[in-house]
C-alpha cells in the first residue's frame, strides 16, 4: 500500500501493483505500508485521499498466479 497526502494505492495480487506502486513512489513519493495489505487492516484516517488500485481480466489474473505457483513461489 501506498499512501500519500492525497492518494491511498492498494495493491492487489497479480494485478501489476508491484510496478504500479513503483511509479507512483518514483513519481509522487509517498509511504510504503507493507504489500498486499486491506485498507482496514491499519489504522488510517482516509479524510481527503482517493484510494485507487489495479483490477486486471479475471483469467489472465488466473494464469498469472497459476504461472506464480508453477514457479514454486506461491504459498
Amino acid at each position: 500500500m501506498i499512501v500519500t497526502d492525497r492518494l491511498v494505492f492498494l495493491e492487489l495480487q497479480k494485478c501489476a501493483s508491484s510496478a504500479t506502486a513503483q511509479l507512483i513512489q518514483d513519481t509522487v513519493g509517498g509511504d510504503r505500508i507493507g504489500k498486499h495489505n486491506r485498507l482496514d487492516s491499519i489504522q488510517l484516517d482516509i479524510g481527503v485521499r482517493r484510494v485507487a488500485g489495479t483490477v486486471r481480466d479475471p483469467w489472465s489474473w488466473y494464469v498469472s498466479l497459476w504461472r506464480f505457483g508453477c514457479r514454486g513461489r506461491g504459498a
